[in-house]
């Protein structure tokens, strides 16, 4: 991994994916078109994101990315991931906080990733 002081790995895998950092909702997620458009940025991303098991795909190829500072769900807010194609999707997040009664719902392949993970 390339961490530096300046950045955390969040920010580095956002300026990858080309999304600006103030538009990522400090609460709650957001949907960002990210194409893939050469071999070396998808393995920046995998080596980034730490991912051990991805499938292989030929470049360029469209991902949403679904992204946010700190999520929270619970049983009231629950994370569905449904979209509408089905492609896969990645969500990127700072922190993910999964409340008591927390669901993830997934309709489709998904990678997750979150510099913390906490389950009250």
């Amino acid at each position: 991994m390339n961490n530096n002081n300046d950045t955390t790995r969040f920010s580095q895998i956002l300026a990858l994916l080309n999304i600006d950092e103030p538009s990522v909702p400090s609460e709650g997620i957001k949907a960002y078109p990210v194409t893939f458009s050469t071999t070396t940025m998808l393995k920046d991303y995998i080596q980034l994101a730490e991912i051990s098991n991805m499938p292989d795909y030929a470049v360029p190829f469209m991902h949403t990315v679904y992204a946010g500072k700190n999520m929270t769900v619970s049983a009231a807010n629950p994370l569905i991931i449904n979209p509408e194609k089905k492609e896969p999707v990645i969500v990127h997040a700072e922190t993910i906080t999964l409340q008591a009664g927390a669901k993830i719902l997934c309709n489709t392949a998904v990678i997750i990733t979150a510099e913390t993970f906490i389950k009250n």
